[in-house]
């Protein structure tokens, strides 16, 4: 019974330690930001801040305003460091099928494969890898606003 009270209470002083709040991971904090393309905000972006060292990475999406908000896994927000940072907003080019259409076409065709749509980039190839990116960024303790002023 000792032995219980004491696991007990071992468990829930372990819960008033830091980071134990049911999340996993390390703490984040708030990320904003606009990304611009030729002055203007750009929509539909995928924005991502990789860590130059060890750490997660965080991502967001921007939205009409050209916003993004970053989360890493489940939460909001990055860990504090040093990032390197990859913006891709990309378009589906050529034709799309569903698999009736495809399988009519390949019988169609003499079982030539249909064309495949292609994914195009919609904003400088740099921006695509970390190797390449020029947008490097400190996120700090508190709220961070980064804006990503993107640049042929």
């Amino acid at each position: 019974m000792a032995t219980a009270r004491f696991f007990a209470f071992g468990l829930l002083a372990a819960c008033f330690l830091p980071g134990c709040s049911g999340s996993k991971g390390p703490a984040t904090v708030p990320v904003t930001g606009v990304v611009n393309y030729r002055n203007t905000p750009v929509d539909g972006a995928s924005v991502v801040f990789s860590p130059t060292s060890a750490g997660p990475t965080a991502v967001g999406m921007t939205d009409a305003q050209g916003r993004y908000t970053l989360s890493t896994g489940e939460k909001t927000g990055a860990v504090p460091g040093d990032y390197k940072v990859t913006v891709v907003k990309s378009r589906i080019e050529g034709p799309t099928m569903t698999d009736e259409e495809r399988n009519k076409y390949v019988q169609e065709h003499e079982g030539a494969s249909p064309p495949t749509p292609v994914s195009k980039n919609l904003l400088p190839e740099k921006y695509v890898s970390t190797q390449t990116s020029d947008l490097s960024v400190t996120v700090k303790s508190g709220e961070n606003d980064i804006p990503l002023n993107l640049t042929d």
